[in-house]
């Protein structure tokens, strides 16, 4: 299954869009995720898109 263009494009406020699909998901089951957190999960999830996105335009 190809990946959905959308994860492989950073959004506007810089946090990527895996982390913040994390941080949704977090909050609907009533937890909280501080800003520290979230940044080393936006971090943590960019370079797998990077190599996704590398496999993706080379075939």
């Amino acid at each position: 299954m190809p990946m959905n263009p959308r994860l492989l494009r950073p959004i506007a406020s810089g946090v990527h869009p895996e982390a913040n699909a994390w941080r949704t998901a977090v909050v609907a089951n009533g937890g909280s995720v501080s800003a520290s957190t979230m940044k080393a999960v936006s971090t943590f999830c960019a370079p797998s898109t990077r190599r996704a996105s590398a496999t993706a335009s080379t075939g």
